[in-house]
């Protein structure tokens, strides 16, 4: 009990200390090939560097860099462009300050903060173009214009955003927002929250392992609903071989980022994972059975929603395997 005690004070204590904001500034000419921005750019100093500097650099129409420390490669092109850097402020979780990046054909993460209790966990959406050309998009986020936006401009010329997927009970904050933006489309989430929660605007509950019609062939899911307070749908996207999950796994590099965060990830890792797998999961064989199922489809890159992306399939099957 002191032990636990110790850590929610240090918790506490996190949660009321204010970062110092750390601005934008022009990049400098001395200052390449230093870590940092892509250009360049000195990482400016921070006690708890919850906003990364970034820099006016402009960028070729060609210019095109692999980047793995948000997962896949990113574009600098015109300013309609969605997947160029420095649109947005540059957090420890979007660290190239992109409105959106591209980790596989026809498959894109934005990036952005989420503060839970004034602490900066991260938070990622994914968006996927359907063979239809329609776009699916997991764990939606807020949809400010630029995201809106870069939203259209990626869909192109196809049938737009037709599917907003809230992936649990937690992450439900925004899927009216998106369907005002998009009223043509349908909303699909657990059935707690659709029942319980009728102003989020979920239109169909996903309770089972069946993918609606308009999405079979190409995603399919896992349902996890043995928790009484917790229900997740992990999905897996079959062109790209890419495992989306929104709570049900985290990866946070506990490295490199704020100290609230890092002590927000220890926390998770212990006391609150052991105790969520060995006490909140009542019906242990069913957890089991779709655990061999998320295993059998042999993801090559795993999505978290909080977390670093994992790329290879020995690497994501062991990352799973270790993690329960």
């Amino acid at each position: 009990g002191r032990y636990l005690c110790g850590r929610m004070a240090v918790v506490a204590a996190v949660t009321a200390y204010k970062p110092r904001h750390v601005g934008r500034r022009p990049c400098p000419t001395n200052a390449r090939n230093t870590p940092g921005c892509p250009c360049g750019t000195k990482l400016l100093p921070s006690r708890m560097p919850y906003l990364l500097p970034s820099c006016n650099q402009t960028r070729s129409q060609n210019t095109r860099l692999t980047v793995h420390l948000s997962g896949g490669p990113f574009e600098g092109a015109s300013a309609r462009n969605p997947l160029r850097f420095d649109v947005r402020t540059r957090t420890w979780s979007n660290a190239r300050g992109a409105n959106f990046s591209e980790v596989a054909e026809g498959l894109w993460v934005a990036e952005r903060p989420f503060v839970w209790t004034g602490i900066d966990v991260g938070s990622r959406a994914v968006l996927v173009r359907l063979g239809d050309g329609s776009g699916w998009i997991h764990s939606p986020i807020e949809p400010d214009p630029l995201t809106v936006q870069g939203v259209k401009d990626l869909l192109g010329d196809g049938r737009g955003l037709e599917h907003i997927v809230v992936p649990n009970t937690e992450h439900d904050k925004w899927p009216a927002d998106w369907l005002r933006e998009f009223p043509g489309a349908t909303t699909y989430g657990p059935p707690k929250v659709k029942e319980n929660k009728p102003e989020k605007k979920v239109q169909i509950a996903i309770e089972n392992d069946v993918p609606p019609k308009s999405w079979q062939g190409e995603l399919e899911l896992a349902y996890f609903g043995m928790a009484p307070f917790f229900q997740e749908a992990v999905y897996f996207h079959k062109p790209t071989k890419v495992l989306m999950a929104a709570d049900f796994v985290w990866n946070w590099n506990k490295k490199g980022v704020p100290m609230g965060t890092r002590v927000f990830a220890e926390l998770m890792d212990f006391p609150y994972k052991p105790v969520y797998s060995a006490v909140l999961v009542q019906d242990k064989a069913s957890w089991e059975t779709q655990l061999e199922k998320v295993l059998a489809w042999e993801a090559e890159i795993l999505i978290p929603c909080h977390g670093d992306i994992i790329e290879g399939k020995g690497k994501v099957r062991s990352f799973l395997m270790n993690f329960f």
